[in-house]
């Protein structure tokens, strides 16, 4: 039997917007392998107000994906707007429900404390959380670049083709080479927001890691 995947995306603003889309490109590539039994695709903003739907949903999975905007200690469903405060998706309080699925966020910070917090409650390295110590940024004229790495990241993570260091190390060597890629000098030097598209490459290459 393949895996079982979740997938939840947010879309509330530019970023997001384009992330979305990574997610459903991601979601459509997994469906078209032997290796993936089912893969759900839920929207993190209606998650807020869906009662069990996000439980139900992990205890069925096997891995379970976050695209979208997170702080060092919460993966954001809904943003603050008028209010004080972001509605969180998995906070401090629930990464708990995560406890035996494998999971990558491609979000900004949540390595730092969320990650900690899910290996803690997953003691002897299994399952493992990958993703972004401090802010993942993308060049927005340059995208593509960037989900392809992410793509591919994902991918290999959920058919099992390499450790979640492995996949680390080599997703770091990639932002390398883009930041080479997009720096002064590089094949791409001359593309639009090269200059931005380099920073971000070079600051992802840093902050991606696994716990």
């Amino acid at each position: 039997m393949g895996a079982h995947v979740v997938i939840v995306a947010t879309q509330y603003d530019t970023a997001t917007h384009y992330i979305h889309e990574w997610a459903v490109r991601l979601r459509d590539d997994l469906l078209g392998t032997n290796a993936v039994s089912n893969c759900l695709l839920l929207a993190g903003e209606s998650l807020c107000y869906s009662g069990n739907t996000f439980t139900d949903a992990v205890e069925r999975a096997d891995f379970v994906i976050f695209y979208g905007h997170g702080e060092p200690d919460h993966w954001i469903a809904m943003p603050k707007g008028a209010a004080a405060n972001d509605v969180p998706l998995v906070d401090m309080n629930t990464v708990g429900n995560l406890r035996g699925r494998q999971v990558y966020a491609a979000c900004c910070h949540s390595l730092a404390q969320l990650g900690v917090a899910f290996a803690l409650a997953n003691p002897g390295g299994k399952p493992e959380f990958i993703g972004y110590a401090t802010a993942f940024d993308f060049s927005v004229a340059q995208r593509e670049e960037f989900r392809r790495i992410i793509h591919y990241s994902v991918r290999d993570f959920i058919l099992g083709k390499k450790t979640a260091a492995a996949i680390v190390s080599d997703q770091q060597a990639a932002w390398q080479q883009l930041d080479k890629a997009f720096s002064k000098g590089g094949m791409y030097s001359t593309l639009p927001d090269a200059a931005y598209a380099a920073a971000n490459a070079r600051s992802n290459a840093r902050a991606i890691g696994n716990a």
